[in-house]
């Protein structure tokens, strides 16, 4: 990756880490409190990237173990969905994506998207799944941006973007998956309704999955 996409990566992180604080919310009638620690590390080639996220494991509170680490690079077209794609074990940027996005809808800036992307793949890796609550799992959307008191179009041709950001909401939903099976993309502090959403979505894309650690 370049220093652009560097940068977007460990802002991105930041964004989870909340400066070492809590997200707070309230769920099952308790007070819960959820602190994150998303590191970067730089490898030195694509086989030392994939060492170092293969050997990053937990023992987990069920007798078993747990890896955590993920390769993140780049990949996919400019005709693709997304702006990038997560698996179990890697996490991927789109920059042809972003180029063509950016192309059709000028106006927003190449480093928002970047950070955006890398959030939202972030949050599929460790269970968050489209119409989860909150902000980490929207769709990118760009807005024209209208003059104010014009008579007719008034757009600009200019857009404004609505990028993903890491909010208590989506926090709440993806913690709420702790120790589910891989198979369900529920969560066990999301209200009737909301569980529905996401199982409703068109391509939850749920990923990963976030276990108790002895």
């Amino acid at each position: 990756m370049n220093k652009k996409q560097v940068k977007g990566l460990k802002a991105a992180a930041a964004a989870y880490n909340n400066g070492g604080k809590a997200f707070s919310f309230k769920a099952n009638g308790k007070k819960i409190h959820v602190k994150f620690k998303v590191g970067v590390a730089k490898a030195e080639n694509k086989e030392d990237a994939v060492k170092k996220a293969t050997h990053d494991y937990v023992d987990t509170a069920d007798g078993g173990a747990a890896s955590y680490g993920n390769t993140v690079g780049l990949s996919g077209r400019s005709s693709d969905e997304h702006l990038g794609n997560s698996s179990r074990h890697s996490v991927n940027l789109n920059p042809e994506k972003i180029a063509s996005f950016i192309t059709k809808h000028p106006g927003g800036r190449e480093g928002e998207l970047i950070r955006s992307a890398f959030i939202h793949e972030i949050g599929h890796n460790i269970g968050g799944s489209h119409g989860d609550p909150g902000s980490i799992m929207k769709n990118l959307k760009a807005n024209p941006i209208i003059k104010r008191n014009t008579i007719g179009d008034g757009r600009t041709g200019k857009y404004r973007y609505t990028t993903n950001s890491v909010t208590k909401h989506a926090v709440r939903a993806i913690v709420g998956r702790i120790n589910m099976s891989p198979g369900s993309i529920n969560s066990n502090y999301l209200s009737d309704k909301e569980n529905k959403k996401v199982n409703e979505s068109k391509n939850p894309g749920s990923t990963g999955r976030i276990k108790k650690i002895k």
